[in-house]
């Protein structure tokens, strides 16, 4: 009876071991020869946040080896921290490779020691971001130089002189000056020269300027230069003052807001410019193309008064053309004539002289013209004059030629 026992308990023994067995990992595991249970580890490591470790392949076991700490390598950069925002730095463990990431501070702001300015302050801008530091105001030394190196502009003194006013630099106070002339001055010149027969939109300027021969401020000439119908036009005004005596100053022409009233008075045209303060003394217009045909015509006029000792030779230094009024007139000796004025320029001087020629019987037959120039058949009306040009005789068209004719 015990026998019997003994056996069934080495029996049940038997089924619970092979069921243990089972168990670990599904009848992979094996026993050695003396019995003794193995487990199989997986070749693939486990880690949680701490630890790394090798587990049992067995289903339902629990069994891990080589459980160590991580080994944490140095760490990487893996998103650069900034000045105003934290970046991250990523681990790995040299043995299971695993990794976890650190939060790594903002940087401290790096100022650049090169100055940024603008026209009142100066600061030192960070390399990394667009933080400033050590902002102020501009400190100028005697020199006119602050310690960042911005140097003040000096506020240019207003010029003076018509002169001083041409000089480079000077482009805001010339247009002040335009636009002072455009307001009160432009419409009573062009009717000067244009009468009451023109079309405003067939106007275009070409260039404004103001003389004071004397450099004393008081403007003495105006000049306009200006395209008509495409034909550009040089209208020289000689203005002399008359009593009772406005004058006109740069000054008035360079104040933004000019006195209108002082201005209107001085150059009013009224009817007959007889209320204007400043009198128009002398006013002529060029047409380049006319002046072109009737070249020959002048050169004639030139040398038969020349060779009558009433003016004197006209050379390659003289400037010669023929002023715009070439009109009809009725003289009681030659008849119908062709009245021409001839204005030369000369570096320093000027001669004006009106000559009555008289007329073809063609209209505009300069041929003719000359052929009744040689047979004497003309007239010089009242005594050529004679005075100092101020103005610099520039090369090519009339138009380049600036100043103030004055009767001596």
């Amino acid at each position: 009876m015990k026998k019997k026992l003994l056996a069934l308990i080495t029996a049940a023994m038997s089924v619970v071991f092979m069921f243990s067995f089972t168990a670990c990992n599904g009848g992979n595991e094996t026993t050695d020869g003396s019995g003794t249970h193995t487990h199989t580890y997986s070749e693939q490591w486990s880690h949680n946040e701490t630890e790394h470790w090798h587990a049992c392949t067995g289903a339902d076991c629990d069994e891990v080896t080589d459980k160590a700490a991580h080994t944490w390598d140095n760490g990487t950069i893996t998103m650069a921290p900034t000045c105003t925002a934290k970046g991250e730095k990523t681990y790995t463990c040299t043995v299971c490779n695993a990794t976890k990431m650190e939060e790594v501070a903002t940087t401290e702001h790096t100022f650049s020691d090169e100055w940024k300015n603008d026209e009142t302050h100066h600061w030192h801008k960070c390399e990394n971001c667009d933080e400033i530091n050590g902002k102020a105001e501009h400190e100028y030394n005697a020199d006119g130089v602050c310690v960042c190196g911005y140097e003040t502009i000096p506020e240019k003194t207003p010029p003076t002189t018509s002169e001083e006013l041409m000089q480079e630099g000077n482009e805001k106070y010339q247009a002040i000056v335009v636009k002072t002339l455009n307001d009160h001055l432009l419409e009573d010149m062009l009717y000067k020269t244009l009468s009451n027969n023109y079309d405003v939109n067939c106007v275009q300027i070409d260039q404004w300027e103001v003389v004071d021969s004397d450099k004393n401020g008081i403007i003495d000439c105006i000049k306009l230069h200006f395209f008509y119908d495409n034909a550009i036009i040089s209208t020289l005004y000689r203005i002399s003052c008359v009593e009772p005596k406005t004058e006109i100053t740069l000054q008035d022409l360079l104040t933004e807001n000019p006195d209108a009233a002082k201005l209107d008075e001085a150059f009013d045209r009224g009817t007959t410019y007889v209320n204007a303060k400043y009198s128009i003394e002398y006013a002529f217009g060029y047409d380049p193309t006319i002046q072109e045909m009737r070249k020959v015509l002048l050169d004639a006029v030139n040398e038969k008064l020349a060779a009558e000792g009433l003016i004197s030779a006209v050379d390659e230094n003289t400037r010669s053309f023929i002023i715009r009024d070439y009109e009809s007139t009725e003289d009681t000796t030659l008849g119908k004539t062709k009245r021409i004025v001839v204005m030369n320029l000369t570096e320093n001087s000027y001669e004006e002289i009106t000559i009555l020629i008289k007329e073809a019987e063609k209209n505009n037959d300069d041929t003719k013209l000359i052929e009744n120039l040689n047979a004497g058949q003309y007239k010089v009306l009242n005594d050529v004059k004679r005075g100092k040009f101020t103005g610099t005789l520039l090369k090519g068209d009339i138009s380049e030629t600036g100043g103030k004719a004055t009767t001596d």
